[in-house]
């Protein structure tokens, strides 16, 4: 009888230690998957960064020459096409079997300063040798599924993205304001003044958690105040008018003179 207990009790022991040892494996199994993935992910994710630059992008600003725009943008779109949106693809071809918001903090930073490349390009790209009346309206956001209908597992541009991009778009174009007045090009910072207040008007609107959306947003105020004082500069040398740099009139170019034409 003691000897049909034991060998039961052995049977039981020898059950549960193989029970332990196919969770193990499962477990070992999928960490080792999850890894795998992880890493994928983060190489796709520094490809893209490093498809941007070591800036994020081609420094607009820096070198915004004395050529003007279209090389520069010309430069940028060639960028984007041969290698920002291949790594985008790649990523998507990655993460689209997984569920977004696991493994997203990966690629939001890099996907954020594509975005604002992206946006920059599009900007500027609209802005001609003579300005259009009204000026170049703000990129407009591509469609969004409301969040009940994107899929679990689906890699997709979320609206959060998109916002946390135009904060850095502001950034870009109120750096170049100052470039592009010392190459001699006085129409460009008035559009970005135009852009710049608007943009911020918006964000206003918004009620945005304190995280770093509202931070970005909060720093508006101030790529606002760096346009003004370029446009200020600029209406004191004379080379707008006082109600231009309050948004109140254009600037035309005739013969390559300055002239403001009051609404």
């Amino acid at each position: 009888m003691m000897t049909t207990t034991t060998q039961a009790q052995t049977q039981q022991q020898q059950q549960q230690q193989q029970q332990q040892q196919e969770i193990l494996t499962s477990l070992s199994e999928k960490l080792d998957a999850e890894t795998s993935t992880r890493e994928a992910l983060a190489g796709a994710a520094a490809r893209l960064e490093r498809g941007l630059g070591p800036r994020g992008g081609p420094g607009w600003g820096a070198l915004y020459g004395s050529r003007g725009l279209p090389p520069l943008l010309a430069k940028t779109t060639s960028l984007i096409t041969t290698d920002v949106l291949p790594a985008i693809r790649d990523l998507q071809a990655l993460a689209s079997p997984h569920p977004y918001y696991k493994y997203n903090s990966l690629w939001n930073k890099p996907l954020q300063s594509a975005i604002t490349l992206i946006l920059t390009c599009a900007w500027l790209g609209s802005y001609p040798p003579i300005p259009p009346r009204p000026p170049p309206p703000p990129p407009k956001s591509p469609p969004c599924s409301p969040s009940p209908r994107i899929p679990e597992a689906s890699f997709h541009l979320t609206l959060e993205d998109y916002l946390s991009a135009l904060p850095d778009l502001s950034a870009e174009l109120a750096r170049l304001a100052p470039n592009a007045v010392v190459l001699g090009d006085v129409r460009l910072p008035l559009l970005i003044a135009t852009f710049v207040k608007d943009l911020a008007a918006g964000f206003q609107l918004l009620n945005l958690r304190n995280d770093g959306l509202r931070r970005k947003a909060d720093a508006l105020k101030y790529h606002v105040k760096r346009v003004e004082d370029v446009v200020y500069d600029l209406s004191l040398r004379g080379l707008v008018g006082k109600d231009e740099g309050e948004d109140k009139g254009e600037v035309d170019v005739d013969k390559g003179e300055v002239d403001v034409a009051m609404k």
